[in-house]
Formats: C-alpha cells, sequence, structure tokens
C-alpha cells in the first residue's frame, strides 16, 4: 500500500521500499538495507542516491561503513505541496489553452428547414473544398431552393470544388439531381457496395451526418430532418480518407 502512493509522488518501486524500510528499523547500512527491504545491493546504491537527491534520505559517515537515514515523513506533505505549488503557477496558460482547444472541437444538432440553410450557409462561409457522401439531391426541395442556388453561386464565384457521391438509386429515383451543385462540381456514382444508408458532408475541419431523412420529398413535405456537427480536424481528415477510397471506386456518371 505504501509504495503504491509513493509511486504516485514519483518514487520508483524500489525507492519506495528503501524509504519505507528506513522509516520503520532507522539508520542502517546498505547490505542490512538489502536485506530488509529485499532490493539487491547492487539496486539500493542508484536507489539510494536517487532519494539523497530527493531529500528523503541523508548519509552519516560511519568508522567501518555508511549509515543511511530516512528524512522526517512530513517531507512528503513538503514534496505534495512543491508539486501543487508548481501545477498551480502552470494554471492560467493551461487553462487558456483548454478553452482554446474546447472552441477547436464542438458537436451541435441542426433540425428542420432552418437547419438546412444553416448547414448550406456555414459551407458558404468556410469557403473550402467540400465532400459530399450519399447525395440524394435533398437540397432542390423548394423550401430551401433561395438558400441553395446562393450557395451553389458562391461556390462558382470563389471556385470552390465540391465533390459529390450520389446514390446509386438516385439514377432512378432523382435523375435530375446528378450535377445540381454547379460547375465547380465533379460528379460520382456510388459503387453499391458503398451504397447504403450514410449520408455526410465534410469541409474544414467540420463533418455534418444526415438523418436518413434528409431526402427532397421529406423536405417538400415538411418532415423531421436532422444533421448533426462535429467540428473535430482529426475527425473531419478521417471522413475525406473515407470518401477518397469510395471516390476512387465509384463512377463517373455518364448521360
Amino acid at each position: 500500500m505504501y509504495s503504491e502512493i509513493l509511486s504516485e509522488l514519483g518514487l520508483a518501486k524500489n525507492e519506495s521500499f528503501i524509504y519505507i524500510t528506513l522509516v520503520k528499523f532507522g539508520g542502517l547500512p546498505v547490505a542490512t538495507i538489502a536485506l530488509k527491504s529485499g532490493v539487491h545491493r547492487r539496486n539500493v546504491y542508484d536507489s539510494m542516491q536517487r532519494l539523497i537527491e530527493r531529500g528523503l534520505v541523508y548519509e552519516e559517515v560511519g568508522n567501518k561503513e555508511n549509515v543511511y537515514f530516512a528524512v522526517d515523513p512530513n517531507k512528503l506533505l513538503e514534496m505534495v505541496e512543491e508539486k501543487r505549488s508548481k501545477v498551480e503557477s502552470l494554471m492560467p496558460e493551461l487553462l487558456k489553452q483548454f478553452k482554446s482547444s474546447m472552441s477547436e472541437q464542438s458537436i451541435a444538432v441542426y433540425s428542420g428547414i432552418e437547419g438546412v440553410k444553416n448547414y448550406l450557409r456555414h459551407m458558404e462561409r468556410e469557403n473550402k473544398e467540400i465532400y459530399l457522401y450519399g447525395v440524394r439531391g435533398a437540397s432542390l426541395s423548394s423550401k430551401v431552393e433561395y438558400t441553395f442556388k446562393h450557395f451553389v453561386s458562391q461556390l462558382e464565384k470563389n471556385k470552390i470544388k465540391a465533390n459529390v457521391l450520389y446514390r446509386h438509386d438516385v439514377i432512378k429515383n432523382n435523375k435530375e439531381a446528378i450535377g445540381h451543385c454547379g460547375k465547380t462540381s465533379h460528379s460520382r456514382i456510388l459503387s453499391e457496395k458503398f451504397d447504403d444508408s450514410a449520408t455526410y458532408t465534410v469541409f474544414g475541419d467540420y463533418v455534418y451526418f444526415e438523418s436518413g431523412q434528409y431526402t427532397k420529398k421529406n423536405l417538400d413535405e415538411g418532415g423531421e430532418v436532422v444533421l448533426f456537427m462535429i467540428k473535430s480536424k482529426s475527425i473531419a481528415d478521417m471522413m475525406r480518407n473515407m470518401f477518397n477510397c469510395a471516390w476512387e471506386v465509384s463512377k463517373e456518371y455518364k448521360k
């Protein structure tokens, strides 16, 4: 039990055993310390030096051999306070960095027609290359028509590339959606083996996951739509890599 607690103060296992032995038995020479602590004599010398440097042990020179004593255990409390003081001195900068990192990673939920409009406006503001996976043409809904047209015009004006992977069944169910992201978009049709219900968008450090109800029909009828936004560079990079893997095995649409 003692050694586990002392290890939390930074003492190695052998150092803990030696210190506890000296506290229990008082001043001892190296040979006796090795015997009572169970630490090999060769290792006692190295550990003893570190304990002396920590201020937990002191040495008395004897006629035949030196004797080592444990310092008052209150020294351990001093060590704790010293560590606490050092941590407290770091707190202002640590808190500043923590708050900064929190702003770099966040999660939000958008719902309804206004949520879709905010999603489109967000892509406009970021002005970064866009990756859209599992697209079904929901943005062609009359409910978001004005916002979507403005979004496409901004992509073309700022020459922002949009990489679009349409679901395989779009050819059958919503063919007019193909190429709907404007002149700067590049489109492919997902291979059937990737053609699941997943729908997501990646741009900059952001990823949006759209619910399964994110379809033109559902928007037109005023159905429930939910979008989950994650801001995280690592997650965005991962999702871009996944998108690129699907892109490589998908085919360009030929009219």
